[in-house]
């Protein structure tokens, strides 16, 4: 019986070790991550929810401790010097009560020659117990703590079943922390759990411990939850610490444990802001990226800026599920422990689908959705890496209140911008912001001079909006908040109060009235009440309690009388913000592609955020890439999350192989009731619409916090280019009036500050360009540009190519400048394929600089140039052609000047130009046109002159006007014998060409009398004409 409990202790030490995973002895820089990494299914490689100390083999028990100790003492300090400026924000809008805290937990692992360090246990399923001792404090804090886990343990108990294993738990002071320079820090509290030794560890701050026991008790909860999991700790924060959050928020409603906020509102989790809160940013494998949780910290450094939101969404999202299921901790936990116990242990800790399938089993659905759908709709649920730039926007709105006779409401904005990284580790970054803000009428909204921008220094920013209600105000604001290429949206309710507040879209306004039906879990009561959606807002007082966990269910009632519903939230904490989509929200969208590159756009954000999931397309049947403005280049997806996740209102470059391809996209559409905003840098953007059809005159443009404008104004005001491109697979790139769902279009900005492309809901179209310029406080638009007065279109087209050829239109225009003109100057867009380009070159033109397909110049009576460069990726012949030159006065004079060869051609006289390219090498050529000619062509002072004994002869002329001049020697009879010049073109002036005294097949011609032909061809097509006799004498 001794040998079967020693065989159980020593399978069971197996058993914890294989769950993290047996290292090589080198691994102690060793960081986990995902082994697979598609989105809401990832598997992880180890603890990635975890500090890892690496310790020397053979340190002794005392060397080990302290080192852990000093670890997380110094993470408790970087960490409270991070979330300090988020408390602040966070006392500033009330979520902390009198002496309210925010727990914090940490998890620790020792490592040692690689390998964990984990206690063996002896595994007794269903009759586990935990006990706890007590070491460093003094007597009257050890009898705080041990009344307060002698009350919580059977609460605990009760909600998470037995514990994973049995064993003593040593409860540590793990001594001061040092605030007095942020006092905010006091409002954390901070605890460890350190797996390896199975000791909980306390800190308390230097104003003495009578300051922190009250608050102590709060993160001593979360870690006795961790305890309970023990060495089956799940290996994501998204898991381990949301379960956890939400079973502590459970818990601490209980009155015994004398909490003086006995629901814990916002200190456990963020319920009850949920729906404005859930934004793609929150998706990590960890809430504390790697390389501020395990390597050595030294120095000052910030840490982990998405901490405060990923701890509060987590316990929320997994509140939800509880209030579904009241015995879904327990039946996990006993269902987890049981497939560890069986040997499924491989990866089960950190393999999300595994995971998943247990959670799944255990509830039909959650807020109306099975449990599948549900869970791919919760962002901070999310544990894929998926690298690039995220912003996220911490929003927080106050209800209106008196202030000083005066009714005012406010919201509290936190912006934390930063990249991800391959790794999972996130980058702080810095930047400017700008907000816009719509009312439920898509109007440009002022909210005070603290709401338009903030600067992001470390990663985080801070703005406050400001207005002022009058009594039964209702409305919806949508708030985006734009940095560089990232925008964060989310909506708040304006000017109601109560305690169930709904941003709803897609109700028709005028009668549309909303049931809503609560009911409470413990104690199960229901409450019923109703309201009419005004501007897009509504609200109820339900009474609910603080305490309370509720289903919450909303019936629109149409001004028809036809319903929509019901619509299921699971609410409680005495108060919810909800988004209610009566249009739909999430749907299936289907559309088809032909074969080869198109330039597409998508009318959903997809659920999935893997490029073939999120078409529903196998990555073998299509390529997709997309535009970087940043960096001015493009990017390639590949399969995994994508590092420019696919959303609305952005475009993309799609190629199907080897046929057409029909994407299924299961994604969030954009309300339909609301405008979308898309920040565009300075440069070439990719844009799209998820509306049916916009036309680019219904189009806005923010500049930075100034009030949007039309486009026309826009144009007039040099901040964007006059005419946006779409793409046809046969003509190329085509100036366009309209944007179509679907397709994408290119948008050239010219201001490098960036900004916001305002794309009008359907429903905003009826509202007329000159009221939209009205609210925006500009004035009219700008008259549009009248017709050129001529124009010359230049073609490129490389020998045997198919497709269009490379086109580029100069000309006169009225009001037209020398330098850049936005009514009548053209940008290239950026070729995705290499390909011949035609175009002037204009670095000269500072922001506005490129490679132009349209230069127009003032009308001119002398002379005009423009400089043409032509680039040909693969070599070969290329021949430019022209049209136009009808437009043109017939005393204008046109020249290509090749500026290679030096060749000149009148455009006038010969209807192409041929010349040799080199592979990716830009040839220079020159237009050049000359008007108001008066003096006529003419051939004069011709002088033909023998070199006697050289058997050759000078031939000299002079041209009164530039002219294509041939000259050739004719025998007696008349037969050409040579032609010399070959048809060039000549400028005015003394010309002079030699003849060496042979034929065009090289052989010499005896001597004897012949006659040499001058022959001048002018632009206009006047030829002269000079014939003289000459006796070659050798």
């Amino acid at each position: 019986m001794r040998r079967s409990h020693r065989r159980r202790a020593s399978l069971f030490l197996l058993l914890a070790l294989s769950v993290l995973g047996v290292f090589p002895a080198d691994s102690r820089a060793q960081r986990y991550t995902n082994v697979v990494n598609n989105r809401f299914a990832t598997v992880s490689s180890g603890p990635q929810s975890s500090l890892i100390v690496d310790v020397q083999a053979g340190a002794n028990r005392e060397t080990v401790q302290q080192a852990v100790q000093r670890r997380l003492k110094a993470d408790w300090t970087a960490r409270g010097r991070a979330l300090a400026p988020q408390i602040r924000q966070a006392l500033k809008a009330r979520l902390l009560k009198g002496n309210g805290v925010v727990p914090v937990s940490t998890l620790v692992l020792t490592r040692q020659n690689g390998r964990m360090v984990l206690p063996a246990p002896t595994r007794q399923t269903g009759t586990n117990a935990l006990t706890f001792s007590y070491s460093g404090w003094d007597g009257a804090s050890e009898a705080f703590l041990r009344d307060f886990q002698q009350r919580a343990y059977p609460l605990i108990q009760n909600l998470y079943g037995a514990p994973f294993w049995s064993g003593n738990v040593e409860v540590v002071n793990a001594g001061t922390l040092e605030s007095s320079s942020l006092p905010e820090v006091r409002r954390l509290a901070f605890g460890g759990y350190d797996v390896s030794a199975g000791r909980i560890l306390l800190p308390i701050y230097s104003d003495g411990p009578n300051v922190n026991l009250q608050s102590v008790k709060h993160a001593y909860l979360l870690l006795m939850l961790h305890a309970f999991h023990g060495p089956a700790y799940l290996q994501y924060d998204a898991w381990e610490q949301g379960f956890t959050r939400a079973a502590a928020s459970v818990i601490a409603r209980q009155p015994d444990l004398g909490f003086s906020d006995g629901s814990a509102n916002n200190l456990y989790s963020l319920l009850r802001f949920y729906d404005l809160l859930n934004q793609p940013a929150l998706g990590n494998p960890t809430f504390f990226p790697p390389s501020q949780t395990d390597i050595p910290i030294s120095g000052q450094f910030t840490i982990a800026k998405m901490l405060f939101p990923r701890m509060g969404m987590s316990g929320a999202a997994w509140l939800k599920v509880f209030i579904e299921n009241p015995n879904f901790f327990r039946a996990f936990n006993e269902a987890y422990y049981a497939r560890l116990a069986q040997g499924d242990v491989q990866n089960l800790p950190g393999n999300v689908p595994a995971l998943r399938g247990i959670a799944g089993g255990l509830v039909g659905g959650v807020e109306g959705l099975p449990f599948a759908d549900w869970y791919e709709r919760q962002y901070i649920l999310d544990t894929s890496i998926a690298p690039g730039n995220k912003l996220y926007a911490y929003v927080i709105p106050f209800e209106p209140e008196d202030n000083n006779g005066q009714r005012e409401q406010s919201a509290s904005v936190t912006l934390v911008y930063y990249r991800s990284l391959p790794n999972a580790d996130e980058q702080l970054l810095n930047g400017r912001a700008y907000a816009t803000y719509l009312d439920a009428d898509n109007f440009a909204l002022d909210l005070g001079p603290s709401a338009a921008q903030t600067t992001i220094q470390d990663g985080e920013g801070f703005l406050t909006t400001l207005n002022f209600p009058a009594e039964g105000d209702s409305n919806r604001y949508t708030m985006d908040f734009h940095v560089g290429n990232e925008t964060a949206r989310t909506f708040v309710t304006f000017g109601l109060s109560g305690d169930f507040q709904l941003v709803v879209f897609g109700a028709p306004e005028g009668g549309t009235r909303l049931r809503v039906e609560q009911t409470s879990i413990n104690p199960v009561q229901t409450r019923v009440a109703e309201a009419e959606v005004k501007n897009g807002a509504a609200s109820v007082n339900l009474g609910t309690g603080g305490n309370d966990l509720a289903t919450t269910s909303v019936t629109a009632v149409l001004p028809d009388g036809t319903t929509s519903g019901p619509y299921r939230f699971n609410t409680g904490d005495g108060f919810a913000y909800v988004v209610l989509r009566v249009d739909g929200g999430v749907r299936l969208h289907t559309h088809t592609f032909p074969a080869g590159l198109s330039l597409v756009s998508l009318p959903v954000r997809p659920l999935q955020t893997d490029v073939a999931g999120a078409l529903g397309v196998p990555a073998t049947n299509f390529l997709l890439s997309y535009w970087d403005p940043t960096t001015s280049s493009y990017q390639t997806y590949t399969n995994g999350p994508s590092v420019q996740p696919l959303q609305p209102g952005r475009a993309y470059w799609l190629k199907a192989v080897p046929n057409a391809v029909t994407v299924n996209v299961n994604g969030a559409a954009p309300p339909q009731d609301t405008d979308l905003t898309v920040s565009l840098p300075y440069g070439w953007n990719l844009v799209g619409t998820p509306f049916d059809q916009t036309n680019v005159s219904d189009l806005q443009v923010q500049l930075l916090q100034n009030p949007p404008v039309t486009w026309e104004q826009a144009v007039a005001d040099n901040l964007v280019a006059a005419e946006p491109y779409g793409f046809a697979p046969t003509a190329g790139y085509l100036p366009t009036t309209t944007f179509a769902q679907w397709q994408g279009y290119w948008v050239r900005v010219l201001t490098p500050s960036g900004v916001t492309l305002i794309i009008p809901n359907p429903q905003g179209r009826a509202q007329s360009r000159a009221q939209r310029s009205a609210a925006a406080g500009r004035g009219t638009p700008p008259p549009s540009a009248k017709r050129p007065e001529w124009s010359l279109r230049l073609l490129a087209r490389a020998r045997g190519a198919e497709g269009p050829a490379a086109t580029a239109t100069l000309g006169a225009a009225p009001g037209a400048t020398a330098n850049f003109d936005n009514r009548w100057d053209r940008e290239a867009p950026p070729a995705i394929t290499p390909s011949l380009a035609l175009g002037f070159p204009h670095a000269d033109w500072k922001s506005a600089g490129g490679r132009y397909v349209a230069d127009f110049r003032p009308a001119s009576p002398g002379r005009a140039t423009w400089d043409v460069q032509v680039t040909s990726p693969d070599g070969g012949d290329v021949t430019l052609t022209w049209d136009g030159l009808g437009t043109l006065p017939r005393s204008a004079r046109v020249t290509l000047v090749d500026k290679a060869s030096g060749a000149r051609t009148f455009l006038r006289g010969q209807s192409s130009y041929t010349f040799a390219a080199a592979a990716g090498q830009t040839r220079a050529f020159q237009v050049v046109v000359e008007r108001g000619r008066t003096t006529p062509l003419a051939l004069t002072d011709v002088s033909v002159v023998t070199t006697r004994g050289a058997g050759t002869l000078n031939i000299g002329y002079a041209l009164t006007d530039s002219a294509e001049v041939t000259v050739e020697v004719r025998a007696l009879g008349g037969r050409a014998l040579r032609r010399l010049g070959g048809g060039r073109a000549q400028a005015a002036g003394r010309q002079t060409v030699v003849w060496d005294g042979r034929s065009s097949e090289g052989a010499a011609v005896p001597p004897g009398a012949y006659s040499v032909t001058i022959t001048a061809r002018g632009d206009d097509g006047t030829v002269v004409r000079q014939i003289r006799p000459v006796l070659l004498v050798k």
